[in-house]
Parts: structure tokens; C-alpha cells; sequence
């Protein structure tokens, strides 16, 4: 998928798809890694790494250019900002440089 988005194939949904995947991660409070107390449906910041680095190594340069260009062209569920991002006082939905 961000192999697609790299070249520019289905921009809108592979961009927010992206997004929601780095929301969810970095936006959502949430423990770190799990613990012994942790429940096995309850996702962690370590569960996103793998997804997040291939957006990165295969996207990276699309979505900082997205992010460039305040790219918010998404449906409004999938360029929301996070719990934590709106406790920031970020004003941006969808991509950003500040976000």
C-alpha cells in the first residue's frame, strides 16, 4: 500500500489510511509496550511499528510532501485528529507539518 501511495496510485484512501495508522499510534493514549495487566485486545504504541516504518521507508517523501501542502482532501473520520493531537491545540485535520 505505501508502495501505491509512493507513486501516486489512490492518493485519497491509501493517504488516509496512512493517517489513521499514525493517529491511531501517536494520537490515541495508550501504553508504550504491553505489560503483564495489558489485555490482549488492547493495542500498544510497539504494535504500530512495523506499519508505521513501512509507510516511512516506502512513502516517506509522499507523505512529508502531503504534509507540505496541508493535503486534507480525506473524509472527515480519516483526517481527525487524535485525543492527544487536540489536547496540543493542533489546528490541522489531515496532513501537516505541525502534526
Amino acid at each position: 500500500m505505501a508502495g501505491l501511495l509512493s507513486v501516486g496510485a489512490c492518493i485519497k484512501p491509501l493517504a488516509a489510511w496512512a493517517l489513521a495508522t499514525f493517529r491511531d499510534a501517536l494520537e490515541t493514549p495508550r501504553a508504550l509496550e504491553a505489560s503483564p495487566g495489558t489485555k490482549s485486545m488492547d493495542f500498544v504504541i510497539v504494535d504500530f511499528f512495523p506499519a508505521m516504518k513501512a509507510w516511512l521507508v516506502f512513502a516517506g517523501w509522499k507523505l512529508m510532501r502531503l504534509s507540505l501542502e496541508l493535503f486534507s482532501d480525506l473524509d472527515e473520520d480519516a483526517s481527525a485528529l487524535g485525543l492527544l493531537a487536540m489536547k496540543s491545540n493542533l489546528p490541522d485535520k489531515g496532513f501537516s507539518s505541525a502534526r
